[in-house]
């Protein structure tokens, strides 16, 4: 409905989702931390050079997104990101959310469940590529963890249930210096 408010992160210059909510009269709000000047938005649409990060990652843990460029954006937590736009309450409501950016959505799964339901909007509709592949370095348990965040927020927490699910493999290329692989225990 007109009106609506939309988030979605990792639109690059152009993007279908941002350019369909913003045609149906919602107010979108555009991240994209690789992107500093987007090309032609349209009047309802607001971009940020923002990407988004754990409470506990490191500045140059994200320094380039593979196959999208270097992240020259600044970096925020989805709870920051809320707070900063003055939608970190419940009565907000965010009629759809966007998540396709390289691995930050586990972040953003883990500080929505863990910010509680006081704090943050409802989101009435997600939109979420997930991304299996890790490196060397981060294959581990801890990363397995994080990743069931997702599961947690999803399925615990709200009762989501999948409208369309579409399995895409991609292709293997070397990530960051090492190999891409799926962890064992996600196989």
């Amino acid at each position: 409905r007109p009106g609506c408010l939309v988030y979605a992160f990792g639109t690059q210059s152009n993007d279908e989702f941002v350019k369909f909510h913003a045609a149906q009269g919602c107010h979108v709000y555009a991240f994209d931390p690789t992107v500093r000047h987007p090309l032609r938005w349209l009047p309802n649409v607001t971009f940020h050079s923002w990407g988004l990060a754990t409470a506990d990652s490191e500045e140059d843990e994200a320094a380039t997104v593979v196959g999208y460029g270097k992240v020259t954006g600044r970096l925020y937590t989805l709870p920051q990101i809320f707070a900063m736009l003055g939608h970190d309450r419940p009565e907000v409501t965010i009629s759809a959310m966007k998540l396709d950016c390289e691995g930050c959505e586990y972040a953003a799964f883990r500080d929505l469940y863990c910010m509680g339901e006081a704090a943050q909007p409802a989101i009435l509709s997600l939109s979420v590529e997930f991304h299996f592949r890790v490196e060397q370095r981060m294959a581990t348990a801890a990363d397995v963890e994080r990743i069931r965040y997702a599961g947690l927020f999803l399925r615990r927490q709200h009762s989501y249930a999948s409208f369309q699910f579409d399995r895409h493999m991609g292709i293997l290329v070397n990530y960051r210096g090492g190999p891409a692989y799926v962890h064992p225990e996600l196989v």
